[in-house]
């Protein structure tokens, strides 16, 4: 994954806080000079430094795969279970096995449902 957490440190220079009191004076009278595009680039320079990290963010949360966001969050489901996992075990089928409903698998409760619907139902002679 590209993206990580914005820390303040990297932000500190980036501020419209951290300008002299006075930008566009000259440096012996404590500025630093600024023409006004020199000012309007030093105003952009926070929001451009998070709009590039919110598109890594983005990107990362669109990536497929074992290094995706989705592939490297862990559910806790079991050991090594990862977000991708919970979404392909519900399109697959699989997560009923992992589900539980008292001592037994949401599969295995399914199954003897099922088991027990077909007794009775042959029982009804096979109305359904």
């Amino acid at each position: 994954m590209q993206s990580k957490k914005i820390e303040e440190a990297e932000v500190i220079s980036l501020k419209v806080s951290s300008l002299p009191t006075r930008p566009t004076a000259k440096e012996a009278f404590g500025g630093k000079g600024y023409s006004a595009s020199e000012m309007k680039a030093a105003f952009d320079k926070l929001p451009e430094y998070i709009l590039e990290k919110l598109n890594l963010l983005i990107e990362d949360l669109l990536r497929e795969g074992e290094d995706s966001y989705v592939g490297s969050f862990k559910t806790g489901i079991s050991e090594n279970y990862s977000l991708q996992n919970l979404i392909d075990g519900i399109m697959n089928g699989e997560l009923a096995r992992l589900l539980m409903i008292s001592d037994k698998s949401l599969y295995d409760t399914l199954r003897e449902i099922e088991s027990k619907i077909e007794a009775i139902n042959e029982r009804l002679g096979g109305a359904t």
